[in-house]
């Protein structure tokens, strides 16, 4: 077993010929760099200090007025903030009685007629609902609200109640669920409302509502006429439309239509209302002040986030398809020209929710003129979409952090761009610039102070080197890292396996050099492309930049916050591969280390669980970094810690070996609490089992409906092997991968074609041994005995025997020699099993693991005789054999 251990394949290491001394550990930190940095090239202060709001969702500007914003809440309290050099915040309508806030639902949107000041309209979306026993029925709500003249323009003096009083309501249909509502509403240059709503909620357009313009009203945006101007048409019957409270204008897209997408329609059933469909949850639109365009973010369901320029009667798509990747429901309905492509997207790499959006006109900030300005409600980044000149979009620059921003607003005195903070509770204000009260970013890695000397790379004084088991894979890079803590009292401290489990100091600092060997084979082409800093901020989250190295290797220069992209030619026997290396963005820093993942990937006791060379010596790394206090503790004991295998290390099982690649390089984000939350785990912790990924039905087929996530013995019906195989929009890990990943792909068919097709699930078992159709009620139950041997039902379906049979070679075989005690136990191939030992067998918890290399963590590929030999003179112990679901 020790042999086993010490054989794992190393991923390559620029010459380690020692690793620092971990024992002389030094008394200070030598990286020159504050925990928060200037990472961002603007940032948001607090744009009305003393202003408390409760989870603002949107802030409006009353037409013609420069001294007042009206912000909505979740709950349905509409607040007037003004003056705004001297803001108080005042109740301007209180519909919190109304609302239902339930998850999604609240109040979603306001807008003010054009001729306010004239006439005091305003219009508001929310959800309300109708609640008896257990029922709960929610509606979609548009309504219109009218101001007492005296209070139009005067700051402070409208009544909220006779506001309140005024509600006509003008559209009311059910809805079946609490999400995606959509909800926002803006008058367009043509003086008509659009108001933009959601698929109704749950997944993968499960209520049929985003491809249909004869139902009700849902996924898309309706064009009204709240004015009734003479010549425009009587809206079609509906029972959630009041009668006399719009009109339909004449040129809507869908007026006297029989057909759709070819499919022939009832022109009395068609919602002549739509301007556009074919959206998931339009959140936030807006207009150009400049021309008019209609631009809207469509936040999107597992795969893509979207931007799209809206036309009169444009489709966009959803569930057919999301973004420019085939959606949930790629075979539903004939696909055809009229549907349109967004105008820009992203994928899970860079977030998962677009929210806010606007389109900057103002003088403020001028690399911003002209720009649609998003925010990823979840994962906290502001971005920009620029154009060409012919009208096309450029890729999401990102440029800012402010996480859960729900809307943008401009503010009326000055231009600046406000932004609502749904998480703490406060409008926000763009500022240009790095923010003051972080520190700078070293122009240069020398500047850094982590390497003494930065062309050898040789680690400064408390500068600490690691390695992995299992290396992520970076198109083939060959990688160093080393770590560094804020002072000499400072320990990282974990609770279990996994990224999430780790506590990092502020001012945790990890460095990470990447490079390429041009030559495949020939070591003196290794060529360092980019140095790699993660700190650990003053809020316990990583952030990221980059050093780019020269061709002298001599020295490495910080890069923008964009990243950057550059090929390079590596050639091999087989020909040359191009390489599109990219150097990252600040914000792609943060795709893989994100919190959900523990901000830094890699560093996980399974991964650090390996020996490596200390001054000559081999040596367990844990033991090493534990001992010089960089860990504060290990949980013990350490030979069961997990241990992740290499792809070459056939010594270990081939699933475990599968796992752990899938682990390292997917379950950043498939993960229970990741960003891309599908049905299919990749955590190792997770019991293969319970991950999803056998059989699991996967969220977009890509045009196979046999498809699974993993289907049996079928590598070309298995999704997640398509993705991993195959470049292009849909590849696998979606970040840093212009190459394929020959090695791992291999590794993963070779698991689905050898081991998938006996898996076996304890339900399967359990009906096929057992002779029941369920696992709930004796004798199906996990911890059951029905053979009465001493091993519970769940311990036979692990080592594949009967539990209706006993099963001798389940058990523990105790040798008592004069060279000692000698156990020995039959060991299935890819099972965990672990020896226990008590003093007082009584007692269920006194059992523990026995610490002894012989009974380290491993899951051999072959069946074997395990015999460990535990020498002479121990005190009377009691042994057993525990087999773990993996």
């Amino acid at each position: 077993m020790v042999q086993m251990l010490l054989g794992l394949a190393c991923v390559w290491i620029a010459c380690f010929s020692a690793l620092a001394e971990f024992s002389a550990r030094p008394p200070f930190s030598p990286v020159h760099l504050a925990s928060d940095s200037r990472i961002w090239n603007y940032h948001f202060v607090e744009a009305f200090p003393g202003v408390s709001l409760h989870r603002p969702v949107f802030a409006v500007v009353p037409p013609g007025e420069t001294n007042r914003i009206l912000v909505g809440q979740h709950d349905g309290r509409i607040y007037e903030i003004s003056p705004l050099d001297a803001p108080v915040a005042r109740l301007f309508l209180d519909l919190s009685d109304r609302v239902h806030e339930e998850s999604e639902g609240g109040l979603h949107g306001l807008a003010f007629h054009p001729q306010f000041q004239q006439n005091g309209r305003l219009f508001v979306t929310y959800m309300t609902a109708e609640i008896a026993l257990d029922q709960t029925n929610r509606f979609d709500r548009l309504s219109r609200f009218t101001v007492p003249s005296a209070a139009r323009a005067a700051v402070g003096a409208t009544d909220p109640l006779a506001v309140r009083a005024s509600e006509v309501v003008m559209i009311q249909q059910a809805d079946r669920h609490p999400d995606h509502n959509a909800g926002d509403l803006h008058f367009g240059p043509d003086g008509y409302l659009y108001v933009s709503l959601g698929d109704e909620g749950g997944q993968y357009d499960e209520f049929e509502n985003a491809q249909r313009i004869d139902l009700n009203f849902f996924s898309g945006i309706l064009r009204l006429d709240v004015d009734s101007l003479p010549g425009n048409l009587e809206p079609n019957p509906h029972a959630g439309v009041a009668s006399g409270t719009y009109r339909i204008p004449r040129d809507n897209p869908w007026v006297g239509a029989d057909s759709f997408r070819g499919v022939p329609v009832d022109p009395v059933s068609v919602r002549t209302e739509f301007y556009a469909v074919g959206m998931r949850n339009p959140w936030r639109f807006g207009f150009d002040p400049l021309n008019g365009d209609l631009y809207c973010n469509d936040t999107g369901d597992h795969t893509r986030e979207e931007v799209n320029r809206v036309v009169k009667g444009g489709n966009y798509g959803y569930p057919i398809w999301e973004g420019t990747v085939a959606g949930p429901r790629p075979l539903a309905g004939p696909d055809g020209p009229d549907l349109l492509p967004p105008l820009v997207e992203y994928g899970r790499e860079q977030g998962g929710a677009v929210t806010a959006g606007l389109l900057y006109r103002g003088p403020k900030y001028p690399s911003l003129q002209g720009a649609w300005i998003l925010s990823d409600f979840w994962h906290g980044f502001v971005g920009a979409v620029r154009f060409n000149k012919d009208g096309s979009a450029l890729p999401v620059d990102w440029f800012a952090w402010a996480s859960g921003i729900s809307s943008f607003a401009q503010d009326p005195l000055n231009g600046d761009l406000l932004a609502t903070d749904f998480f703490n509770y406060r409008l926000l204000r763009l500022v240009e610039g790095p923010d003051p009260a972080f520190g700078e970013i070293p122009a240069k890695l020398s500047g850094l102070g982590v390497f003494s000397d930065v062309a050898r790379q040789t680690p400064a004084l408390g500068v600490v080197p690691y390695e992995v088991n299992v290396p992520f894979w970076s198109d083939g890079a060959e990688k160093q890292r080393w770590f560094a803590l804020p002072n000499a009292g400072a320990s990282i401290y974990q609770a279990g396996d996994g990224p999430s489990a780790w506590w990092y100091p502020e001012g945790t600092v990890f460095i990470k050099t990447l490079g390429l060997e041009l030559v495949q084979g020939d070591p003196s082409t290794r060529k360092r492309l980019e140095t790699r800093i993660l700190v650990v901020n003053s809020g316990h989250v990583a952030e990221g930049f980059t050093y780019r190295w020269n061709d002298a290797q001599t020295e490495a220069v910080l890069l923008p916050p964009s990243g950057t992209n550059e090929i390079f030619v590596v050639k091999d026997p087989a020909g040359s591969t191009s390489v599109n290396w990219r150097f990252p963005s600040r914000r792609e820093c943060l795709s893989c280390h994100h919190t959900s993942a523990g901000g830094v990937q890699g560093f996980s006791l399974a991964q650090l669980n390996r020996d490596v060379e200390i001054d000559g010596r081999v040596m367990p790394q844990l033991d090493a970094l534990a001992t010089a206090g960089y860990l504060h503790s290990i949980p013990g004991p350490r030979v069961r810690i997990p241990t992740l295998a290499a792809a070459t290390n056939a010594n270990w099982s081939l699933e475990w070996r599968a796992r752990s690649f899938l682990s390292v390089n997917c379950s950043p984000c498939h993960r229970a609490d990741g960003i891309a939350v599908l049905n299919w785990s990749a955590e190792l912790a997770t019991p293969l089992e319970s991950t999803g990924i056998i059989g699991g039905i996967p969220y977009n087929h890509l045009g196979d409906y046999q498809s699974r996530i993993i289907s049996p013995g079928a590598p070309d019906h298995s999704v997640l092997f398509q993705r991993l195989s195959k470049l292009g929009i849909g590849h696998m890990p979606p970040l840093a991968n212009s190459v394929v990943n020959l090695g791992g792909v291999d590794l993963v068919r070779k698991w689905i074609v050898r081991d998938t097709p006996s898996f076996q699930s304890y339900e399967d078992w359990a009906v096929l041994t057992l002779g029941g159709g369920s696992s709930d009620g004796y004798p199906f139950g996990r911890e059951d005995d029905p053979d009465g041997d001493g091993f519970p039902n769940e311990y036979e379906w692990l080592a594949g025997t009967s539990g209706l049979e006993s099963s001798p070679e389940l058990k523990l075989q105790v040798d008592v020699t004069p060279d000692g005690t000698i156990l020995n136990y039959l060991r299935k191939a890819n099972r965990d099993y672990s020896i226990q030992t008590t003093t007082k067998p009584a007692d269920p918890e006194s059992w523990t693991d026995l610490d002894d290399p012989q009974n380290a963590f491993f899951l051999a590929d072959t069946d074997s005789q395990v015999s460990v030999l535990l020498p002479p003179g121990r005190a009377i112990q009691f042994f057993r054999l525990a087999l773990n679901p993996r």
